[in-house]
């Protein structure tokens, strides 16, 4: 944390609980400014931006309740801290549904407890902030999808294709829509006295009575051909024939589509999914750069891992779709640990089983934060299940064999694999050999058997991480 990244105000009458406040932001390197009654902070408020503020429940001017609520009416990401006797407690409680950080009793205020609650608001802050962003971003993400998909409808909309009901037996014109009149030029009374073969070029009657007898036989029928105008001239057309009985006869329905039209309408689609994709990638990108910067102990963790799946899912032949998925999802692998305290993830040794626990919880954070977003790969689950193994000794579920994706089986070898390989503040490498005979003993209880040969492979292949 930063000399001077953050700054406090503090509003008590007690000047030694200010003196305590102010001795402890200095050791911080955080600037603080303090009044001693509400309305000289309500002033404050006005004039300078602080993070943090801290209030005391009782004291001239409006409480420090009343003021909690107005510095979150003017900044929703301020952490607030409420110094209460206990004659008030129910009423900092309460204050803690209402956005307030925390409480602090001042008949039991104790320094390196105060130290440690100012740290935590500015982490708190911090995601407040982050959280309102990536609100933001994921709104936008979602508009641009909407938007996205209201003009490809809208381009469906348009789209006009020509309807024509034949005969059956000959190919007369018995009906038609209103855009063959107006796209062939000729009036409806006129085309009603036309066969098929006058309006389907180089459609001959041996020609026709070989479509009528393969229409009624396959019941249905697509084929490429074009429609001759009044003024002679051609528009190539895809056209969908269907044999249709009704109780007044038997009839061919005959759905034309120009196909220069259609071709258009896929290229504006095309770019359309493009540009979705894009959105999609530059989304997980930046989630990925998110759990990095919150990790700098496994900074690139993330991409080694994505990179060594990549290969895996070639090395045992999974379609380039979902390898493209699969890396996606390696690359939000660890999502979750953005909601895990930042200092339980730069810990520099062995974490207690509490931490641990705690750990343990980022495949199911990491569900819920991307349960909700339309990746045309099942990332989430992914992200749910690269903690599991086969034989359900793993987490956050227990989950065995069948039960877990392939990808995710993948990222359970391709993540265990990195992490042992990759040096750590705490530790050096553990090296290829050593690593990859611990992952020979979990081979067909934890991890697929064909997925550690695929990376047996890989490794002798000559592949190395980039340091």
């Amino acid at each position: 944390m930063e000399s001077g990244t953050y700054r406090v105000l503090i509003a008590d009458d007690e000047r030694p609980i200010r003196k305590i406040i102010e001795r402890i932001c200095a050791e911080l390197g955080w600037s603080m400014d303090q009044t001693a009654c509400g309305n000289e902070a309500l002033d404050y408020l006005d004039k300078t931006y602080h993070q943090i503020y801290i209030v005391d429940v009782r004291m001239p001017g409006p409480s420090g309740l009343e003021l909690a609520q107005k510095i979150l009416d003017r900044n929703p990401f301020a952490a607030i801290i409420i110094l209460t006797g206990y004659a008030e407690l129910d009423q900092a409680v309460q204050s803690l549904k209402q956005g307030v950080f925390d409480y602090v009793q001042k008949d039991s205020i104790d320094t390196e407890e105060i130290k440690t609650l100012l740290q935590k608001a500015a982490q708190f802050y911090e995601n407040r902030k982050y959280t309102n962003q990536r609100t933001k971003e994921r709104e936008k993400i979602f508009h641009d999808i909407d938007t996205a998909n209201k003009q490809f409808q809208a381009i469906l909309e348009l789209s006009s294709d020509l309807i024509f009901i034949l005969k059956a037996d000959d190919g007369q014109i018995v009906d038609c829509n209103a855009a063959v009149s107006e796209k062939l030029q000729y009036a409806r009374s006129v085309l009603f006295k036309k066969n098929w073969q006058n309006i389907c070029s180089k459609m001959t009657s041996t020609n026709l009575e070989r479509l009528i007898l393969e229409i009624r036989s396959k019941g249905s029928l697509v084929v490429e051909s074009s429609l001759t105008k009044k003024n002679g001239d051609t528009i190539p057309v895809e056209i969908s024939y269907a044999y249709v009985s009704l109780d007044t006869g038997n009839f061919t329905a005959a759905i034309a589509r120009d196909v220069t039209e259609r071709k258009q309408h896929e290229a504006i689609h095309q770019d359309y999914l493009k540009q979705l994709e894009s959105v999609l990638i530059s989304t997980i990108e930046s989630i990925a750069l998110t759990v990095e910067k919150r990790d700098p102990y496994t900074a690139g963790h993330q991409k080694k891992v994505s990179l060594l799946a990549h290969l895996i899912g070639q090395s045992i032949g999974l379609p380039d779709e979902r390898i493209k998925g699969l890396q996606f999802g390696a690359l939000v692998h660890d999502i979750g640990k953005i909601v895990i305290p930042a200092e339980i993830l730069s810990k520099p040794g062995r974490l207690c089983e509490e931490e641990f626990n705690l750990i343990k919880m980022h495949p199911n954070l990491g569900y819920e934060i991307l349960k909700d977003i339309p990746f045309p790969w099942p990332i989430a689950r992914m992200v749910l299940e690269h903690h599991e193994r086969i034989d359900g000794t793993g987490y956050p579920v227990g989950k065995k064999g069948g039960e877990i994706l392939l990808e995710s089986k993948i990222l359970a070898v391709a993540d265990v694999f990195e992490a042992m390989v990759s040096h750590r503040p705490y530790r050096a490498s553990l090296g290829v050999e050593f690593s990859m005979r611990e992952i020979n003993k979990q081979t067909g209880k934890a991890f697929e058997p064909e997925i550690v040969s695929a990376l047996k492979y890989i490794l002798q292949d000559g592949f190395q991480f980039e340091s």
